[in-house]
């Protein structure tokens, strides 16, 4: 181990009266890959900074599930970070994420200015051909941004039997006024295949090639996989807060979007966006912050202390409640409120809740495996044996009667 990543990164310390306040987390996007700087799991441990993330032995199976992550830590798909629907990273209490620095990718057209960011989104809309399938799809901006037009880079898939002009994407705009405006983008004119170079479906396939953003090879295959590119118009300039994506019911297949940005023709800017509610903090080094604007609490009433194998709470609710911890369920935890034991509920797939009556109340979460008990008392048994072999060993023994001659 390198001795100069022993000490607590000076950028790090900035950011931990944040997240000490009450006691939230961070998320590196490379997981245990990332670099030193981007606050890897094993490494946050060291420093006592609280992270969400984990790889190997680090990370647990339930909770790689809840945040969607590889073995690695790798956060899997950008669609927990775009998706508003997805309040993994909220109850998580994830309030800033950490990836690599890169700048964005520039249009070769002079006359474009939109930028495209470095990492794909890699966000399905499809009823088919996709692990997680998903309709619809809201984004909800870090911001209100005033924009007159939204550019997109995807594809479609399992799309051969859709014919020219069908309808394959809904783009919703909805502005700060909660005004709505719908485009939908077509197969063969805004996005199309992208196999549509396979000879197989070349052959059948009913629509034609949409303009192309990029081509790549695959491996021992002579054709190319095509990704394109295409632009949303607005009505008028309008000020918006959210996006939606939903799939037609006329496409029975899949669209993947890459890339998504946002421009402004008048003010001469785009918007490349990284994930919908994540907002853009500052680059250190090669390292970039994002902060989630709508994180929760550890806690979902007030935290106060904690300790490793111990959580103490004080809340106060005017009527019956629900506490949620946004700590992992797992066996061995106990729950007391007021002194009383108290039945620990496994809440939104990974995280301990517990019922509360209203009022005030001081609840205390306990770490006490029943595995620690059978443990101690088995040591303890054993332990109380050895005493005992030890004392009757060292009891005088009888000796023999001595056999006088006769």
């Amino acid at each position: 181990v390198r001795t100069t990543v022993l000490p607590t990164p000076v950028f790090l310390k900035k950011y931990q009266e944040k997240i000490n306040e009450k006691e939230q987390r961070y998320f590196p996007l490379q997981g245990g890959l990332g670099d030193v700087s981007q606050v890897p799991a094993n490494l946050s441990r060291l420093w006592n900074a609280s992270n969400m993330s984990g790889y190997g032995p680090l990370l647990l199976s339930r909770v790689g599930n809840f945040m969607s992550l590889s073995t690695n830590g790798q956060l899997l798909s950008k669609l927990p970070l775009l998706d508003s629907q997805n309040l993994s990273f909220n109850l998580a209490s994830v309030r800033y994420i950490t990836t690599t620095a890169q700048p964005a990718i520039l249009s070769s057209d002079p006359n474009d200015l939109t930028k495209w960011g470095q990492e794909d989104l890699s966000i399905s809309v499809a009823k088919i051909c996709t692990l997680e399938p998903h309709d619809e799809i809201t984004i909800d901006l870090p911001e209100p941004m005033e924009i007159d037009s939204i550019h997109l880079v995807g594809a479609l898939g399992c799309s051969i039997p859709i014919a020219q002009g069908t309808n394959v994407l809904e783009v919703k705009t909805i502005d700060i006024d909660g005004k709505s405006e719908s485009h939908f983008l077509k197969a063969g004119q805004d996005l199309s295949e992208s196999a549509i170079n396979r000879p197989d479906v070349a052959a059948q396939i009913k629509h034609g090639a949409a303009n192309i953003f990029k081509q790549t090879p695959l491996p021992n295959e002579s054709w190319l996989v095509n990704i394109y590119v295409t632009k949303t118009i607005l009505v008028k300039p309008s000020t918006i807060r959210q996006i939606k994506l939903q799939l037609p019911a006329e496409n029975t297949g899949a669209v993947t979007i890459n890339k998504i940005s946002l421009n402004n023709s008048r003010t001469k800017t785009s918007y490349p966006l990284f994930g919908g509610r994540w907002k853009y903090v500052e680059d250190l080094g090669d390292t970039r912050i994002y902060e989630n604007p709508n994180v929760m609490p550890r806690a979902w009433l007030t935290s106060q202390v904690q300790s490793e194998t111990q959580v103490r709470l004080q809340t106060k609710s005017a009527q019956p409640s629900f506490l949620v911890l946004s700590d992992v369920f797992y066996p061995g935890w106990q729950a007391h409120i007021d002194g009383k034991p108290a039945h620990i509920f496994q809440t939104n797939y990974i995280f301990r809740g517990v019922q509360l009556p209203a009022g005030e109340h001081t609840v205390t979460f306990s770490f006490r495996p029943l595995s620690f008990a059978i443990g101690c008392g088995i040591s303890s048994a054993s332990f109380a044996l050895l005493l005992y072999f030890i004392a009757t060993d060292r009891k005088p023994k009888p000796q023999a009667p001595a056999i006088l001659p006769s």
